[in-house]
């Protein structure tokens, strides 16, 4: 049986990650251990009590990294389907992949050498 493992909560749990976040950042060092690893989602009372307003002190996001983690979803789910239709070799899949994708093909289906 595979475990996941939840790598946010896992390094969250990690007082090591905490510590050398804030030694390297330290204008984050007032922020709470629940929002250190993305601070722009702390209440502004939060920001306000560690003198770090998002925005102002500190860059905001650059991406909505929900709307940018679906559209590279959507983006694989494409490229998987693609792929289904190449069903005899994996070295076939392997060429499909470099030559296709790795070249911003994303998914748009490549002749392979025989």
């Amino acid at each position: 049986m595979k475990t996941v493992v939840d790598i946010k909560k896992s390094v969250l749990k990690s007082t090591i990650f905490l510590n050398v976040f804030r030694k390297y950042l330290p204008v984050l060092k007032g922020f709470p251990a629940k929002y250190i690893h993305a601070p722009w989602t702390a209440p502004e009372s939060v920001q306000k009590a560690a003198r770090c307003i998002i925005g102002q002190d500190y860059p905001a996001p650059i991406v909505d990294h929900n709307k940018v983690s679906r559209a590279n979803l959507e983006k694989l789910r494409n490229i998987f389907k693609a792929l289904l239709c190449y069903k005899d070799s994996g070295k076939t899949l392997l060429w499909f992949i470099h030559k296709g994708v790795a070249r911003g093909g994303l998914g748009v289906p490549v002749t392979p050498p025989l």
